[in-house]
């Protein structure tokens, strides 16, 4: 199916409608709507308790609680929901999932994976990012890229569940050395990427396919996406409310 913010709405209405607006101010981040919209696989959220008020767990429980909802109304491949610790005392309560839907939307726009049968993947037995392992099989089996470098493989199969463009997120000229005269790389315009602060769903690619079609189709898919949902009466509505905007910025989702 193609991506529609409608397909994102009814999934944030029914959050709001069992728990409340204000949780929703985990889920209509920029990337989450994306997502949800079915443009791509994968999102993830990142909430940091920098003022070390013990609200890390609270957090989690909430989201824990509203991904509920969530798979009510999607199917959902793989999520991990809790506390990370990436580097000593610095913590911070996240989400990331994948849905069926957006699996099949990427799957269907890219040619970089080839025999893939996803029914075959026990998504249910990764219970970290080893969940990128299957697919970076499929690419190392590869003859095409036999010359690229191990650890490209894990940027790629991301890049391609993040929805990104083929064109993007592999070179058919890989160059495993550094080059200081090597083309330069320019972000996508994404316009509404920075709406909320979070992980924002912004790639790039070779300064040379800046008037690529498959490129521009693509940033103004996405683009619009995000400007209907912003300028939905439905997310209006919600930035009005007051529950949402207190929990908006507990999160620190505001600039």
């Amino acid at each position: 199916m193609e991506p529609t913010v409608d397909r994102a709405i009814k999934i944030f209405s029914h959050i709001s409608d069992q728990l409340g607006p204000k949780y929703l101010a985990y889920w209509v981040l920029p990337n989450i709507v994306l997502t949800l919209s079915g443009a791509r696989a994968y999102c993830d959220s990142v909430f940091w308790d920098d003022d070390q008020k013990g609200l890390l767990e609270a957090w989690s429980s909430e989201i824990e609680k509203s991904l509920a909802v969530v798979k009510k109304q999607i199917e959902i491949e793989w999520s991990l929901v809790g506390v990370q610790e990436p580097r000593p005392n610095e913590k911070y309560a996240g989400m990331e999932l994948i849905t069926k839907g957006g699996l099949q939307y990427v799957l269907s726009k890219t040619e970089l994976f080839k025999g893939l049968n996803v029914r075959n993947i026990k998504f249910a037995d990764y219970k970290d990012f080893d969940v990128l392992k299957p697919f970076m099989q499929n690419l190392e089996s590869q003859t095409r890229f036999k010359d690229y470098p191990k650890d490209d493989f894990g940027n790629i199969a991301f890049g391609i569940l993040l929805g990104y463009p083929d064109k993007a997120v592999a070179v058919f000229s890989p160059n495993p050395k550094e080059d200081i005269f090597e083309e330069n790389r320019i972000d996508a315009d994404i316009r509404g990427a920075g709406y909320y602060v979070c992980p924002q769903p912004v790639y790039d690619y070779p300064r040379h396919l800046m008037n690529d079609p498959t490129i521009a189709a693509h940033e103004k898919l996405w683009s619009t996406l995000l400007e209907d949902y912003y300028k939905s009466s439905f997310h209006k509505n919600l930035e009005k409310n007051k529950d949402f905007q207190t929990k908006m910025r507990e999160l620190g989702n505001l600039r």
